[in-house]
């Protein structure tokens, strides 16, 4: 028999939370969850991506965002004015002049931007810095120093009927046009307002911007055909932290729940082979020397 051809496999939220109920005993093959079960999985499930999502630097969950448009004479930035509302952790910004130059842009922490004397300077911004906040999207972005102007930017409309803005100046031709031009990511991103109709051999122009790489949140299974938000190899290392708490909820013996968290151990260590140790013998650093 040949091998399959596929490697995605996945699972989605209900039958997940169904087989964590397996392995504890409450269902038996073949019963469904009932509503008070299902609605005890999805509670528990939603604390364990909770609590790992703050648990390590996820590279899965490395996004880059639309280009934050910047306007004169303005350092403070929240997202009524553009700002995304779901960074978690600012991992790279740049900034972009109005001919194509990216920059990179400092990330500091508080006590570094508080130290800043003259926080309303303009010119060209050097560094930023991102409050804190229980809740990302009240997060503020403060650029040091600001723009005292900026140029306008070309806003078209692409041809899948959205609104598109220039954020690299070129000379329009069909590789470059939004849609459907192979290369028109690195000429246009959704957003704008007030577009014209893209016309091939129009000098398009960028207005500033700073170009954002952040890590965001890992997101909840919120629906019931919701699959993980972790990469396929994860399933299994959930399914038995799911059990394991569940069995704490359902009254199952201690002995069977600590195997589980065990199984749970094991299929993290199988990911991240890396960072199990390679021998539990002592050795003697004289004889090496």
């Amino acid at each position: 028999m040949p091998p399959g051809t596929t490697s995605n496999f996945t699972i989605t939220r209900d039958k997940l939370i169904e087989m964590a109920h397996k392995m504890i005993g409450v269902l038996e093959p073949g019963q469904g969850l009932d509503s008070e079960q299902l609605q005890d999985g999805i509670q528990a499930l939603s604390m364990i991506v909770r609590e790992t999502d703050v648990s390590g630097k996820w590279l899965w969950t490395i996004d880059a965002s639309s280009p934050l448009t910047l306007a004169a004479a303005t350092h403070r930035y929240t997202t009524t004015n553009g700002l995304p509302s779901t960074i978690a952790d600012l991992v790279t910004m740049h900034y972009r002049n109005a001919i194509g130059q990216d920059v990179p842009v400092k990330i500091v922490k508080a006590e570094q931007y508080e130290a800043i004397e003259e926080k309303m300077r303009t010119g060209t911004p050097e560094v930023a810095y991102l409050t804190e906040h229980r809740d990302l999207a009240s997060r503020v972005l403060l650029l040091y120093p600001m723009l005292a102007t900026v140029t306008t930017g070309a806003v078209v409309t692409g041809t899948d009927a959205l609104v598109y803005k220039c954020i690299y100046p070129h000379v329009a031709a069909a590789v470059t046009r939004p849609i459907t031009g192979a290369n028109y990511p690195m000429a246009w991103a959704l957003g704008g307002s007030g577009p014209t109709t893209w016309t091939s051999g129009t000098s398009y122009a960028c207005t500033e911007q700073v170009r954002l790489t952040f890590r965001r949140p890992l997101f909840d299974f919120d629906t019931a055909a919701d699959t993980p938000d972790f990469p396929l190899e994860w399933p299994r290392t959930l399914v038995y932290k799911l059990a394991f708490d569940l069995g704490d909820l359902y009254g199952i013996n201690l002995d069977e729940r600590r195997h589980m968290i065990q199984k749970a151990k094991g299929a993290f260590d199988d990911i991240f082979v890396n960072v199990k140790a390679k021998s539990k013998d002592i050795h003697n650093k004289v004889s090496f020397m």
